[in-house]
């Protein structure tokens, strides 16, 4: 196997700024490699990039373009939401279908936002304007919890079927939210339901896990399959969890952390 040359491929320097200071909290790519979302600290700003664009064959307003122009990274600036949070921005990610970003804060909050859509390439009927329009990230608030923790929301993260929200802290305190409905690629059954009632991304809660650490937690996440929840914390500790695999939340029973 080739050894990882991590080569430089591009970089924005002060890509967050707020006086002296403009440390980068989280960074992560849109699920289809166009863009970039990354989350300040002491700006409280998000921010979205041009990551330029991975090259597919079934793109098919791209065909014509030069290979060459489709794989490099620009990063100039698509978007930002000044004053995001009212405090330190701590972790951002994109859903799986990449039309939305989580993002949690030191204010002690979980936000939700539009980050326009991704391409699917199961979309011919798009025009190059439309196309364009789906993909622009507006940033705005679809939804928020207030005191989501009692203290710092230190990881965020949306499960692989986008349907639940997962956020650690520095409470000790792992908790699963109720984001709305999930992706569109995974509702095979749902043409004979009205969807609207799980559009809300009320981020009810679903349940939470009390002393999860001994210690302020880092980070937290899905596995691929959203059964599990890994998380990680300064007791130095990894710890596995099972999450449930409800993929439909039709009554208040959410999955259980044990």
């Amino acid at each position: 196997l080739a050894a990882a040359t991590l080569e430089l491929k591009s970089e924005k320097q002060n890509a967050h700024t707020s006086g002296a200071l403009g440390s980068i909290s989280s960074v992560q790519f849109s699920p289809d490699g166009l863009k970039i979302v990354s989350g300040g600290t002491t700006d409280k700003t998000i921010k979205v990039w041009d990551a330029g664009a991975r090259w597919a064959p079934k793109r098919l307003s791209l065909v014509k373009t030069d290979a060459s122009t489709l794989l490099r990274s620009t990063l100039d600036l698509k978007t930002e939401k000044t004053n995001a949070h009212s405090d330190w921005i701590r972790s951002v990610h994109f859903s799986p279908d990449g039309s939305k970003i989580v993002s949690g804060s030191d204010d002690r909050t979980i936000k939700v936002w539009d980050a326009g859509a991704n391409w699917a390439s199961n979309r011919p009927s798009l025009t190059k304007l439309s196309l364009l329009a789906r993909l622009a990230a507006t940033l705005d608030l679809k939804t928020e919890k207030a005191n989501a923790h009692s203290n710092n929301v230190s990881s965020v993260q949306f499960s692989p079927d986008g349907s639940k929200i997962v956020s650690g802290s520095w409470d000790k305190t792992i908790k699963v939210w109720d984001s709305g409905a999930p992706e569109a690629s995974n509702r095979l059954s749902w043409a004979k339901l009205s969807v609207l009632p799980f559009h809300t991304g009320s981020l009810d809660l679903l349940t939470e896990k009390a002393n999860a650490h001994s210690g302020v937690i880092r980070s937290v996440g899905f596995n691929n399959d959203g059964t599990k929840i890994v998380s990680g914390s300064d007791d130095k500790t990894i710890k596995v969890w099972k999450s449930g695999a409800i993929w439909l939340k039709i009554t208040s029973l959410g999955p259980k952390l044990t």
